[in-house]
């Protein structure tokens, strides 16, 4: 048996409590960012009945599709579209994977892609193999929008280096703002510093898990990932210090000039133009 699974990110944040209620599942953010809908949920977004359709749904903006058709991938976009807002079809077409599941007899796993993968097949496997191509296709965008904000941060820092006084501080706001909304929206809700999914699965899930995990590179991604947040949190810093001495040189001008303009009148006889 073959199982296709592919990743959109639609969207940087869902709204999974609306999604949640409309469908009837349950949700526990403190215990999950996703929900999974099947069966009859499935049934009312393709209108067709199947028992091998899983849709998961991630709150970091990724819907992950099992089993489904290009044409049911499309219809289900469309429908999810009335629920949560508009999908961003530009994100669709940048960051997205798949994934290839070979099953052998229900028992084994064949292969993971090309990836060469032997152990013994369980309810978890498909969770498990959601759960990280998901977090693979969202650290995609997040490195993505992670370069350009350390490049926007590198390229404010060298203007004020090279004291061009007449720095674009909207511009540096919005790209404080945005690394803002990057920390809080994609890094939180990834969850992917100190995951805790594989705790309560078994060994064999522990197993699968680990394999996936090395496969699309998570840890080394995220080190990477972090590396660069640091980088751009330190170049934050150099830019208030150069900002504020900036600041400081020009106050200081202006005292001077005051001060100039202050004894002015001491320094030129200025009854003598009018002799």
């Amino acid at each position: 048996m073959i199982v296709k699974i592919v990743c959109y990110k639609i969207s940087n944040k869902l709204n999974m409590t609306a999604l949640a209620s409309y469908f009837d599942v349950p949700y526990n953010e403190k215990l999950s960012n996703c929900i999974l809908l099947k069966d009859q949920s499935i049934s009312s977004i393709i209108k067709i009945h199947s028992d091998c359709k899983f849709l998961y749904i991630y709150e970091y903006g990724c819907v992950v599709f099992v089993d489904f058709s290009s044409d049911e991938i499309y219809s289900a976009l469309g429908y999810l579209e009335t629920i949560t807002g508009a999908v961003n079809y530009r994100l669709i077409s940048e960051f997205n994977e798949d994934l290839i599941l070979s099953i052998t007899d229900n028992k084994f796993i064949a292969r993971i892609n090309d990836f060469p993968c032997e152990l013994k097949y369980n309810e978890d496997v498909l969770s498990i193999a959601c759960d990280i191509i998901s977090k693979s296709t969202a650290l995609s965008a997040a490195e993505k929008e992670i370069i350009t904000v350390l490049d926007e941060a590198e390229n404010i820092v060298n203007y004020l280096q090279k004291a061009k006084l007449k720095i674009n501080k909207k511009r540096f706001l919005f790209s404080i703002s945005r690394m803002a909304r990057f920390q809080h929206s994609t890094i939180k809700s990834l969850g992917l510093f100190g995951s805790t999914f594989i705790l309560k699965r078994s060994s064999n899930s522990k197993s699968f898990y680990s394999i996936l995990y090395h496969y699309y590179e998570i840890d080394d991604r995220t080190i990477i990932l972090e590396s660069k947040i640091g980088q751009v949190n330190r170049l934050i810093s150099i830019y208030t210090t150069l900002s504020y001495n900036i600041e400081e040189m020009r106050q200081l001008i202006l005292e001077c000039i005051l001060l100039a303009l202050f004894l002015l009148p001491d320094l030129i006889d200025f009854k003598a133009f009018f002799k």
